[in-house]
């Protein structure tokens, strides 16, 4: 289903314009009738199989369970009026995703890598509390958003399609037997394997984009999903920053690497473990300045945050890297035009790799299930 600029949904978003076609459907950017707030509006593709649809109800569900700084917030979900397509209103982020970071700068200074690990994992800490695992955690699904000037930029998770509930195990059936979801270039051995998987499945994943942004590339390069396997289930070379920027913190290499350890048990226990580790290395870290906007005077959020429904925790393929791009789009259809700029850093060298593996899999026969669509409300007051 195709939205016009100008078409209402819920009988309170007026739609501007389209802003991001994704696996899924369709994203738009609207504003709420009466107090001006900007929201995303997520539109399932009207030719979804009912196992897709499952997932898009699952994923508004997911996230209203989830009230934190670190996580995009979920508005409302229901069906398109008139239709029975259904539809997701959520935070707009104004900002870039870690994506975009890697496409414009390769690799960033270890410093303000930190800053995105510690928002990867104070929001995984935020979702895993509620019993969520993401399994597709990645540098697209990663936004930095700066909420107002001079403010340090929040790392906000985005993109809980294929996420697992643990308290939920009839959600299994939506991947059948043999079957496994997810972007394998960001996957851990578990995951890749079919195995059982837990939060720590989440820690590697976080570990991997952090390693990512420090390096400028994947600690297992490979051209195959084979080869991935075969080179994930081994211990990764320790990352080491390009020329230009500043060398690692030899602490800081030995936690990466231990998150990175192709046993789960070998790695921190869950996100809050992980991040108390980090702490020594947090402190040895120079005072800095907020890092400044890309371009134009620092956004503010377009819509208010909704009341807290939890206590706070202590919170498509990309082109081959190093090949000429055209300007930077926003990666993400939540987020709007970049804003908050992440470290200074050259254009380092970068080896080819294959799209395929940086590309989402849901790797599952076809299947039958059906959804009963149900309406949630979960608006702050500005938006009622």
């Amino acid at each position: 289903m195709h939205l016009s600029r100008g078409d209402v949904v819920f009988g309170r978003y007026e739609v501007e314009r389209l802003i991001g076609v994704g696996g899924m459907g369709r994203v738009y950017r609207a504003r709420h009738q009466r107090s001006g707030a900007a929201v995303a509006l997520k539109v399932l593709q009207p030719d979804a199989t009912a196992t897709l649809a499952q997932r898009f109800e699952r994923e508004a569900r997911f996230l209203a369970r989830v009230r934190h700084p670190n996580v995009v917030s979920i508005y409302e979900y229901g069906l398109v009026s008139g239709s029975r397509v259904p539809c997701i209103a959520m935070e707009l982020i104004e900002g870039e995703s870690i994506d975009a970071v890697l496409r414009r700068r390769q690799a960033i200074p270890w410093p303000d890598a930190l800053d995105v690990l510690e928002g990867m994992l104070t929001g995984l800490d935020a979702i895993h509390r509620e019993g969520i695992l993401h399994r597709d955690l990645k540098p697209s699904n990663v936004m930095c958003s700066c909420e107002g000037e001079g403010a340090r930029p929040v790392i906000k998770l985005l993109d809980f399609g294929i996420a697992k509930a643990t308290f939920d195990p009839s959600g299994d059936a939506l991947t059948r037997t043999g079957g496994f979801v997810g972007t394998p270039a960001y996957m851990a051995p578990e995951q890749l394997l079919n195995r059982k998987i837990d939060e720590r499945t989440d820690l590697f994943a976080a570990a991997m984009v952090f390693y990512e942004l420090v390096t400028g590339h994947l600690p297992f390069p490979a051209d195959s999903l084979v080869a991935l396997v075969e080179r994930a289930e081994r211990p990764p070379v320790p990352p080491v920053a390009p020329a230009g920027l500043p060398s690692l913190d030899p602490e800081l290499v030995a936690l990466t690497l231990r998150a990175l350890a192709p046993v789960p048990a070998h790695r921190p226990v869950d996100a809050r473990a992980y991040l108390e580790r980090l702490r020594p290395v947090r402190e040895r870290v120079p005072r800095r300045r907020a890092p400044t906007p890309s371009a134009g005077p620092p956004a503010r959020r377009a819509a208010p945050p909704p009341p807290a429904a939890t206590p706070a925790a202590t919170s498509s393929r990309r082109p081959t890297r190093g090949a000429p791009r055209a300007a930077p789009r926003p990666s993400s259809p939540t987020a709007a035009a970049p804003r908050p700029s992440l470290g200074a850093a050259p254009r380092p060298a970068h080896g080819a790799r294959s799209d395929a593996l940086v590309t989402p899999v849901v790797y599952e026969p076809p299947t039958g299930v059906s959804s009963e669509l149900l309406a949630l409300h979960f608006l702050p007051p500005e938006l009622r």
